[in-house]
């Protein structure tokens, strides 16, 4: 017979391997429960929200809607650490990124719905919308973001062949013109610090010459005399994170394009490689710029390039500190669990089993 005490033991070792097993399950459907998570759908944080995870990525995206990464006119971000994952989606609407706020909380975002129709405006880090302004002007030839967050400035092609610089309020309201009579501006950039502005003055036909004035647009000076340069005509600049440096690429020679380094103060004038829109990432090391394949990365003086795979473009690199993707070792889209993860609850689960088969058979009962 089994004795009282027997079937005693034999209950508890039981009830003690069902313990163990329903652990080891309630493990194994987190991890891998958690790997179904879609990409698009990041758990938001109070302070980062939408931007969550997306410290020292790059995003991009289409003004006009145009299909971009993954085949939908979305806005993406991707890991400059993982060339091969694919990007995060990050806006279910259309539009290209142009500048972040220096704490990566916000986002200056341009959209041309129809020609003639541009559209300024600041996503947030809670996914909701501000419109900055709506531009009836040909076109708008580039835009930036304040590092406070605080003000945008742009320029627009006017029918009278000249491209003023306007200053808004990121909130909205009534722009005005800033720099000296007659500007005739593209690409507006605010420095790092948000005291200066660097721009193309545009010349006769394609030439453009790299500028700098103040924030509140005096002190207007140039940097390179347009047509300086044979057959050189600069398109985009984008500032060192020093503020003591500028970079600006060549549009229009008729070949590939080319990415130059220039001081300030117009010295030291560098070609680094080619490429075109350069971006700087967060600790000024590395160049971002799109190639004649998509999205490439490399040092700042043109060594190591990597191509980043699913990225078509370059767009502006988010400030914040670098935050690797949850789940490094995997090549899924979504944040959930990593291959260590499911590994260690894996082996939690069979140690569980082989527990409890041990403890059942030393509490195996004698039949008298």
């Amino acid at each position: 017979m089994i004795t009282s005490k027997r079937r005693s033991a034999w209950i508890s070792a039981a009830l003690l391997a069902l313990a163990f097993i329903a652990l080891s399950i309630a493990g194994l459907i987190r991890a891998f429960g958690g790997s179904a998570r879609p990409a698009d759908q990041p758990t938001p944080t109070p302070s980062a929200g939408i931007f969550s995870g997306l410290g020292g990525w790059i995003v991009y995206g289409s003004a006009s809607g145009d299909s971009v990464g993954g085949g939908t006119n979305w806005i993406w971000a991707v890991d400059p650490e993982r060339p091969g994952m694919i990007p995060r989606r990050i806006s279910t609407d259309y539009g290209e990124p142009l500048a972040w706020s220096s704490d990566g909380s916000k986002l200056l975002v341009l959209r041309t719905p129809t020609f003639r129709h541009s559209v300024l405006y600041v996503l947030n880090a809670d996914g909701s919308e501000t419109q900055v302004v709506t531009s009836t002007c040909s076109n708008l030839t580039g835009a930036s973001l304040s590092p406070d967050g605080s003000k945008v400035i742009y320029s627009c092609y006017m029918t009278d062949y000249h491209n003023p610089i306007y200053v808004v309020d990121a909130s909205g309201g009534s722009p005005r013109r800033i720099g000296p009579p007659g500007l005739n501006g593209r690409d507006p950039v605010f420095s790092p610090d948000g005291s200066k502005i660097a721009y193309l003055q545009a010349g006769g036909g394609f030439d453009t010459a790299p500028s700098v004035m103040n924030a509140d647009g005096s002190g207007s000076h140039v940097l390179l005399s347009a047509g300086m340069l044979r057959n050189v005509s600069f398109d985009t600049l984008a500032w060192f994170p020093d503020g003591r440096r500028l970079f600006a690429d060549d549009c229009c020679s008729g070949r590939p394009n080319w990415i130059y380094t220039v001081n300030v103060d117009g010295s030291g004038l560098t070609r680094i490689g080619h490429g075109a829109y350069p971006t700087l990432s967060p600790d000024g090391s590395r160049i971002a710029y799109t190639g004649k394949s998509g999205l490439v990365i490399e040092n700042v003086d043109g060594t190591h390039p990597t191509r980043i795979t699913n990225a078509l473009w370059a767009g502006p690199w988010n400030p914040a500190p670098y935050e690797p993707r949850s789940g490094a070792l995997s090549t899924s889209s979504s944040p959930g669990a990593t291959r260590l993860d499911i590994i260690t609850y894996s082996i939690v689960a069979l140690i569980a089993l082989g527990l409890a088969a041990f403890w059942l058979r030393r509490r195996r009962p004698a039949i008298a």
